[in-house]
């Protein structure tokens, strides 16, 4: 079972197409993981202008297609994802997957290098606030590219 942050979404998505689907069906985003993808495509058409706007709307639209095939998950301790956010100084957002991934026992799929690495380097304060290690990988190891 894997939880996918909102950039291992948009990058399987990218990367596979609708074949994403059979690797997205049944595993878990967060309720939040919508908004920030939609912020994540609004920047890159908006700020960045690396997508026209039809770009956009294509990839919205494939992304919102797999909505129905996931689960939502709602991370349980609020108390838990303030810890973790504080003492591995990211956001509350960024923690909420963290929490979320070791409540569901899942493998947590980001492509956001920063976060991937203060998991890695804090396993042992993440261990003693949750009392498990969170399993982290990129969408590139999930799918075989490297």
């Amino acid at each position: 079972m894997m939880l996918f942050d909102a950039s291992a979404i948009l990058n399987v998505i990218r990367e596979l197409g609708s074949d994403s689907f059979r690797l997205l069906h049944g595993n878990y985003i967060l309720s939040l993981t919508p908004n920030e993808i939609g912020n994540a495509i609004w920047k890159e058409t908006v700020l960045l202008k690396r997508i026209t706007v039809d770009e956009a709307i294509k990839l919205l639209d494939l992304v919102s297609s797999s909505y129905s095939i996931l689960n939502i998950a709602f991370p349980e301790n609020m108390f838990h994802i303030l810890k973790i956010a504080h003492s591995l100084r990211i956001t509350y957002d960024d923690s909420s997957y963290v929490v979320a991934s070791q409540e569901l026992n899942s493998t947590l799929v980001t492509d956001d290098f920063k976060l991937r690495k203060s998991i890695q380097q804090n396993e042992t304060t993440i261990s003693d606030i949750l009392g498990s290690k969170v399993r982290v990988i990129s969408t590139s190891e999930l799918i075989g590219l490297k």
